[in-house]
């Protein structure tokens, strides 16, 4: 009789302890390997209520979430060190969305739109130093670092 109340007692918390998968919202590091299995990129992707300032998410006709569309694309910020301009790639088309130069400080240096698969920072009047690059659509973003250097030295 006791083992049975535990199995029950069980089964009534178990709905409450239960977590969806994939969660809703969320970041994780992403990689990027070449032919040989050398990792040669890596960055942060984030969705989810996290991402401030975007509108609630897209769903479709039965009600349910669309999918995340950039979890399958990486983005590519080069040439990294860069002091006059940097070109930001993806490795496919990104819907339309913003691309925002934000020092270590978490303040936002240069904000551009950015759609398709490249987009060029001008970075001859931005300060030398660590800053990440931070493409966002919507609810989703992608997350990579770059460091920006003195263009007289």
């Amino acid at each position: 009789m006791k083992t049975l109340m535990i199995v029950l007692s069980l089964c009534a918390l178990l709905p409450a302890i239960a977590q969806t998968y994939p969660p809703e919202e969320g970041c994780m590091i992403r990689y990027q390997y070449d032919a040989a299995g050398n990792r040669i990129q890596r960055d942060w992707y984030c969705w989810g209520p996290e991402v401030k300032s975007t509108p609630e998410p897209s769903t479709v006709a039965d009600g349910t979430a669309a999918k995340r569309l950039l979890e399958t694309i990486h983005m590519n910020v080069f040439p990294n060190p860069a002091s006059e301009q940097s070109t930001v790639t993806f490795t496919a088309a990104v819907p339309s969305g913003t691309l925002e130069l934000v020092d270590a400080s978490g303040r936002s240096v240069l904000k551009t739109p950015a759609i398709g698969m490249t987009t060029e920072l001008p970075l001859a009047h931005v300060e030398p130093g660590s800053y990440w690059v931070v493409f966002q659509s919507g609810e989703e973003r992608i997350i990579t670092g770059l460091v920006v250097g003195d263009p007289h030295k």
